[in-house]
Parts: C-alpha cells; structure tokens; sequence
C-alpha cells in the first residue's frame, strides 16, 4: 500500500467493548489536529455490537475512520492488519478503555515533527471508576497499563519501555523490523501481554531512536474488575509465562537452574519467606507485592513447561 508521510494513521482495536468504543471514537473525532490523520478500527473477533457500532461510524465520518474486521483472536493479529491497512507514515496506538484528550494527535505530531526520532510514547494517567484500594500501590499501576516517566523527555532505554495505550511509530520500523509477535498479546479475557514492549524492545536492539514525551498524555480507564487481588494474581501468572514466551532471558548469559536464570530463581525463593514476615507483620503491601512474585515464579514455570511440550498459549 502507497504510504502517504503526511498522513498519520490512528489504530484502534477492540474486542467486545462496544460502550467504550463509542466514546473512544468521539474523542478521535473530535482532535484538534489541522493535519491529516485517519482513524483505523479493526475489530478482533466481537460478539456484541462493536461491528455495527464501527461500521456506522466510518459510513457517517467522511473517510475519516476506517473499518476492518479481524476473524483471528488475539489483540497482535488486529494490530497486524491495522498496521498493513494503514496508509500514514507515522502510525499512533491507543485502546479502546483510553480517554485522549483533543491534542492527543498535535502533541505527537510536535514530538515527532521536532526531533528525529522513530518512536515516541508518553504518560498514561488512570480514570479510576473506583477508588483504588489501600493495597493497590503505585509499583502495581505497570500492571495497569499505567506510565509517568516524570517531567523530562529522554531517549527510551530497556528498562522503561512504551504500552500499547499511547504510543506512536514511524511505519519504516514495522517494514524494517516486522510487526507485533502473534504468540503474545491479549487474546479476548486472556492476560497476555507484553505485544508491546516486546516491540519497543526490537526496535531499541535495532538502533531505532525512541523518546519518552511528557507532553504527550492519554487517560486509561481502570474498571472495578481490575481494582481486585484475583485480577493482579492472574496477570502476574500470565507475565511469568509471558517472559518464557517472549524469551526475555534468552541470549543473556545467565547461568540458569532447571531452565529459570540463577538470579530470578533466587528472587522468586525469597519472595516467600518475606511474604510470611510481611503478612505477620501486617504489612499488607508489602505482603501482596511478594504474593504477586510467587505467582509470577508458578507461571515462569508453567511457561517453561509449555515450551518443553511445545505448547501454544491459547486458553
């Protein structure tokens, strides 16, 4: 497809969120923006009314928003057609829970049209529909797919990678470097992840230039069900099975024992007796923060065992 550079490409995709795609798509509507941008919805596999929804709002927008649908489930195959459909040169990713405020697309396209660089990303603050809960401490809210990088631009670095809710990339470094990994990635309920920080992680390797903006703020809607322990329990099993998935440890050097690098292992041994000290403590942050590791370890191993029967992670 011909790539027009002027153009910036919106991508959105949803699964069964049709109540929040609405107001989603009224925000993009609604930018500030003198530019050109298109908005791109791709629909992963929806039994409600997000196609209807989705349809109805690219026949009325004036070939503003674009509409596909995409039969395979899994948050990265949507992604994937988006990216392939889209006709920008720099292609912007929010999500369908997240709020952007009317100069979402002029504050990435300063960030972009002012420095050389190949990616940039930026704060995503919480809309709470519930009052977080004593426990719910700000090192959980990476859980949440929440950032605040402080005040300052830098050069993004291995250790503070963008999330899929606010970021933006020049499409050259999809057609250098591929697109997301398939194999990770929210699938409908399943708490996979990391679909896009493994891309940030790629892109870093490959020398590409990417900044943290400040300037460039979404907000992410945090729901009742994601203000509960079950909920953190689940994603930490999941991101242990993720790091075995998306091979974080691979290539790295580390001396390992039964397959878990020496380093992790002994972090994820001394979660337990501090989870027991903290909980007769009563130090309940604490003690949760150390519950959480022990079930990233259980799913670290279940990762492993997956690998070494050459599962695929799809239930």
């Amino acid at each position: 497809m011909m790539t027009n550079l002027s153009l910036y490409s919106v991508i959105v995709c949803t699964h069964n969120r049709a109540s929040l795609l609405d107001r989603c798509l009224i925000a993009l509507l609604n930018q500030d923006f003198s530019g050109l941008y298109e908005v791109i919805v791709v629909n992963n596999a929806s039994t409600d009314q997000t196609g209807q929804l989705a349809q109805n709002y690219a026949e009325n927008s004036g070939g503003k928003i674009r509409y596909f649908f995409e039969a395979h489930l899994g948050k990265s195959y949507a992604l994937n057609q988006a990216i392939g459909a889209a006709k920008g040169g720099i292609l912007l990713f929010t999500d369908d829970d997240v709020m952007v405020p009317d100069n979402w697309v002029s504050a990435m396209n300063a960030s972009f049209q002012t420095q050389s660089v190949d990616g940039v990303g930026g704060k995503i603050f919480p809309r709470w529909m519930v009052d977080p809960a004593d426990w719910l401490s700000e090192e959980l809210y990476p859980n949440l797919a929440l950032i605040d990088y402080g005040n300052e631009s830098f050069n993004l670095d291995f250790d503070r990678p963008y999330y899929g809710a606010n970021m933006a990339f020049r499409k050259s470094v999809f057609e250098k470097i591929g697109n997301f990994r398939t194999d990770l990635g929210r699938r409908g309920k399943l708490l996979l992840g990391n679909e896009d920080t493994e891309f940030c992680k790629r892109a870093l390797s490959q020398g590409f230039r990417l900044i943290y903006d400040p300037n460039v703020i979404v907000y992410h809607r945090v729901d009742r069900d994601r203000t509960n322990k079950d909920y953190f329990r689940k994603f930490h099993f999941r991101s242990g099975e993720t790091m075995v998935l998306a091979k974080r440890d691979r290539g790295k050097g580390y001396r390992t024992l039964l397959g878990i690098p020496v380093w992790r292992l002994k972090e994820y041994l001394c979660a337990v007796p501090n989870w027991i000290m903290n909980k007769l403590l009563r130090c309940e942050r604490r003690a949760f923060l150390d519950e959480l590791k022990i079930f990233e370890a259980f799913g670290y191993l279940n990762g492993l065992r997956k690998q070494c029967r050459g599962q695929d992670d799809s239930g």
